[in-house]
């Protein structure tokens, strides 16, 4: 999404939405929201890695299976994300490079911070001299803008319970502030206008 600029109008891409498309899109066993967010939290630091290794596995399944390329040795059932980092390195550490840089990139804005934690990810060494391979532009499906247009309604719906709610909890401390602060002035005594009180109510 990062590569195709996709739904920049609403938020630009995330790791929420790539995990909502996973796990409305995948057929394999354990890819849940819940799951897929643990996954995320205990692996990102490497997962410019293994997102290399599953595109470039996913790309030699698709040559294969459409006749593209022909190996002797491996049929698709044995071609795995490992396979492929065992086979090719060098591909593999050229694709993780791009993803990299796009998961550090702040695209402009400084109040967003990047995908992966520059503080604890594990940087690719620069002096491989290997080339890095510009990541492909994925192009959104009609079902995929509606299950992302779903996702950021029901988002949206509980952001403003939740403001909401923050609303009130605010208010409801505010009287409070005000009860203790109005109780606190003896009868004739004007309010001190710079004490703290006076500047939490205001």
């Amino acid at each position: 999404m990062v590569q195709g600029g996709h739904q920049k109008k609403r938020g630009g891409a995330s790791i929420g939405k790539a995990i909502t498309l996973v796990s409305a899109e995948a057929k394999n066993w354990r890819t849940g929201k819940s799951r897929l967010w643990t996954l995320w939290t205990s692996y990102k630091d490497v997962a410019h890695l293994a997102a290399a290794a599953s595109l470039v596995c996913a790309e030699v399944r698709y040559r294969i299976a459409n006749n593209l390329i022909t190996h002797p040795s491996l049929d698709l059932e044995q071609i795995s994300p490992f396979e492929m980092t065992m086979l090719m390195p060098d591909l593999v550490l050229a694709v993780a490079i791009d993803f990299q840089r796009a998961g550090l990139a702040i695209d402009g804005d400084a109040t967003i911070e990047p995908v992966l934690a520059p503080e604890t990810l594990w940087r690719i060494p620069t002096d491989l001299n290997i080339e890095p391979m510009r990541l492909p532009s994925r192009k959104l499906t009609g079902e995929d803008l509606q299950i992302l247009n779903a996702r950021r309604a029901g988002n949206r719906g509980r952001a403003n319970r939740n403001a909401l709610s923050k609303r009130s909890i605010a208010l409801v401390r505010e009287e409070e502030t005000v009860e203790v602060f109005s109780s606190s002035i003896r009868p004739g005594e004007a309010p001190h206008v710079g004490s703290s009180q006076d500047r939490t109510t205001g």
